[in-house]
């Protein structure tokens, strides 16, 4: 019999959270992504990505095993807008997509070769879908990750082939590995696939699958009332964006993206949109004036959001038609680009979000809610994680758990989306719940507490030595310098 063929990423537990749930008073979820392949929800939407490229490039070349690979989106430019994106997910069986094109009837100097820039999360995904696709992979990292390239190599066990995933130092940070990876991709030719970290529409539908294993998994038809994630580039919180789309009721979910005050770019950018009057930027990203809660070194730059998603930013009468309110700035969108990283949680470490995942922040039905906190909530939502569940979570992961480590946070969250216009009906104490369930016949079954979803995403920079760091700094620090900012209100 034949073994079974490995999948690009797996399906991850979905599990109730006792502790978390005692703590808070709501029902609270886990959906952990620390068991995925790859080790982060970053193997998703990268490998899905790597998936459709390498058929695509195999496809153009005629030689693509049409009996055993699936259909999929070869071209991320035939995706169309949140909506067009959401019905080619809905029309397709979503459980088929992370599952390999197959390789190894091709000598390996006629594969594709997989090249990207990564500190960490992403490089891994790339070289475990590289590894399951039986592919070459270059990796570019910054010189501060040389430490965990072993992490990278452990992947060349057991690939097809002649394959081979090498590891280069691109520079002293990302931006000069990411242009190693670029010019070694141009060396490479039509062979080089660019593997994007978090920026393209392909990566957000495989992030996507995340809602749809939520939806399955939540018993008898619960639907949450907050999504909470951590945010970095943005490439997760689109791919929610997108796979509530695709759930009946579900695009009303209230989501909430928490990031560390030394890198929010996507926090800010979300403020910068919102703002009234609109910020005043010029295509160089002069601003005049600039907010003066933008972090120093910051400076916004209105970015197109291109096809497909330049009919997010279209605005809407009261009847529902669209139409261009503002042509000088129509297809814009304000985006902050921040000086400098200076969290620790390096994971979340992107100087700008990808503008079309503000675009849908700003213009979708249900609320997306931004979150800033200190680093030090973070260490202190790690170690209470590591205490309550057992397993270890780096900082970029640990800041997503920090509203359930912090009372007046998660009321503020859902106390706050009840008050919003956009947002459906919450109580913390007592309420019926969101209308509909994952099957959208509704959901008769009165809820006493409110159901909260936390993607525990993973992560590949965490360890117990971290943790007594963690308790150490924790020891030194003093409370009066902590900052939570919901929404440009500090709470």
């Amino acid at each position: 019999m034949d073994a079974p063929t490995e999948r690009l990423w797996q399906k991850t537990p979905l599990i109730r959270s006792s502790a978390l749930s005692a703590k808070t008073g709501c029902e609270v979820y886990l959906k952990i992504e620390t068991f995925q392949t790859s080790g982060s929800f970053k193997g998703r939407g990268v490998s899905h990505f790597a998936n459709n490229a390498t058929k695509g490039y195999l496809e153009s070349r005629g030689l693509l095993d049409t009996d055993t690979c699936v259909n999929g989106n070869s071209n991320s430019n035939s995706l169309l807008d949140t909506k067009e994106l959401a019905s080619r997910i809905s029309s397709t069986d979503w459980n088929e997509w992370s599952i390999p094109c197959k390789t190894s009837h091709i000598p390996a100097n006629k594969r594709p070769h997989l090249i990207i820039a990564s500190g960490g999360n992403a490089g891994l995904s790339a070289a475990s879908a590289a590894r399951i696709l039986g592919v070459n992979a270059t990796i570019f990292l910054p010189a501060a990750q040389e430490g965990i390239k072993h992490l990278f190599l452990r992947h060349n066990t057991g690939i097809d082939g002649d394959a081979r995933i090498e590891v280069n130092i691109g520079g002293e940070n990302y931006f000069a590995a990411l242009k190693a990876a670029e010019k070694f991709s141009d060396e490479l030719g039509d062979r080089g696939i660019l593997v994007p970290a978090y920026d393209d529409p392909l990566v957000w539908q495989g992030h996507s699958t995340l809602i749809q294993e939520i939806s399955e998994q939540l018993p008898n038809g619960l639907k949450p009332d907050a999504l909470l994630c951590s945010v970095g580039g943005a490439g997760l919180i689109a791919g929610l964006m997108v796979g509530c789309e695709v759930v009946p009721t579900w695009d009303q979910i209230p989501i909430i993206g928490v990031e560390p005050n030394g890198a929010a770019c996507f926090y800010h950018s979300v403020l910068a949109n919102r703002s009234s009057p609109p910020v005043n930027t010029s295509e160089q990203g002069d601003s005049s004036p600039l907010p003066p809660s933008l972090p120093a070194g910051a400076r916004i730059v209105q970015e197109h959001v291109g096809d497909p998603f330049v009919g997010l930013l279209r605005g809407r009468t009261q009847k529902g038609e669209e139409h261009k309110s503002n042509e000088k700035n129509y297809g814009k969108v304000n985006i902050v680009h921040v000086g400098s990283i200076t969290s620790r949680a390096t994971s979340l470490g992107a100087s700008s979000p990808a503008p079309a995942a503000v675009a849908m922040a700003i213009e979708r039905k249900g609320l997306v809610k931004v979150v800033k906190i200190t680093d030090e909530r973070a260490m202190s939502a790690s170690l209470g994680f590591a205490d309550d569940h057992f397993v270890v979570t780096e900082l970029a992961c640990s800041a997503t758990l920090v509203p359930a480590y912090t009372p007046s946070l998660l009321s503020s969250i859902l106390s706050s989306t009840s008050r919003h216009p956009k947002a459906v009906s919450v109580n913390v104490h007592s309420h019926t719940g969101t209308n509909g369930t994952a099957n959208g016949k509704g959901d008769a079954t009165p809820k006493s507490k409110p159901v909260v979803v936390f993607i525990v995403c993973g992560g590949s920079k965490g360890s117990v030595e971290d943790l007594k760091q963690f308790r150490t700094l924790l020891g030194e620090w003093n409370d009066q310098d902590d900052e939570i900012w919901v929404d440009g209100e500090r709470l």
